[in-house]
């Protein structure tokens, strides 16, 4: 099978992050990460994954791998219990793949309760305590155990399953939408676009994908403005506009429906929550 990769890493990767998720966290809508994997572990409840133009319904004793660059939500169920903890490591180089992944493109990156799972958790569990405690030591420790977390994870990648062949234009959307999110996107201009009748295109982007065609587009432009209030000293004016808003107002409007607060209050809680993250490097987010 094409999909099966080697288990040689060329370098020694370097950990990020590990991060607690809980069902009562703000959604960080559609975003990427250019040169970051990630790496969930749930252990409890159960969660809903938008990845790589693709929905994957994710339950207690799952692993979901997010290869460097793949577009990604976690949308929160408030009224469900769920924890998962991710890891991001960067500098990964493994054989017969690009940079930062660990699953090829053609392969499913959702390991169903495998066997390996508890082995996975214990580890980042022991990250987690290892890096809040911050001893001459934590950095060294945390960076040895997320060795041993890629390790098992190549053992797994032994079996993944293939993903199903998809003949639509759907997928050339969406890679249209996360590069031009910014533009004027319009129903009709995609259709034109793609030579598909416009309710064509809408049923089928909704079947894949569980969005509207523009649904998706304002999480898209969400999850850019998220990310450049974290990680970014822009104005608020300037990432509306460079994140596909007509205006602040406009970006105002729909942030507090659906993050339920105003970009001002986002930016704060999110860099308190930044700085309380040890091993998160902002260049490489």
């Amino acid at each position: 099978m094409s999909f099966i990769a080697s288990k040689t890493m060329r370098t020694t990767p370097r950990l990020l992050y590990v991060d607690h998720n809980a069902h009562d966290q703000e959604t960080h809508y559609l975003h990427m990460h250019k040169s970051i994997l990630e790496i969930y572990l749930v252990y409890g409840g159960n969660v809903r994954f938008f990845l790589n133009a693709a929905p994957y319904a994710v339950q207690r004793g799952d692993v979901l791998i997010g290869n460097s660059g793949w577009i990604h939500e976690e949308t929160f169920d408030r009224k469900t219990p769920y924890e998962s903890y991710c890891i991001g490591v960067t500098g990964l180089e493994t054989v017969g793949l690009p940079e930062n992944w660990l699953v090829p493109s053609d392969a499913s990156p959702l390991f169903r309760e495998p066997e390996e799972f508890q082995q996975l958790f214990q580890l980042a569990d022991a990250m987690y305590t290892c890096q809040l405690r911050q001893t001459p030591y934590s950095e060294s420790a945390c960076q040895f155990m997320a060795c041993a977390l890629i390790e098992l994870i190549q053992q797994m990648c032994g079996r993944m399953q293939p993903l199903p062949q998809k003949s639509t234009p759907v997928d050339q959307v969406i890679g249209y939408l996360d590069e031009n999110y910014a533009d004027d996107i319009t129903l009709s201009r995609l259709s034109a676009l793609f030579h598909i009748s416009e309710y064509h295109l809408s049923h089928l982007f909704k079947r894949e994908t569980g969005y509207s065609l523009m649904q998706y587009v304002i999480r898209r432009r969400i999850g850019e403005a998220q990310s450049r209030l974290t990680y970014t000293r822009k104005s608020i004016t300037d990432i509306a506009i460079d994140s596909g808003f007509a205006d602040s107002c406009h970006m105002n409007k729909l942030f507090y429906k659906y993050v339920g607060m105003n970009p001002t209050q986002y930016r704060l809680l999110s860099q308190q929550w930044l700085f309380r993250s040890q091993y998160r490097l902002l260049a490489q987010i």
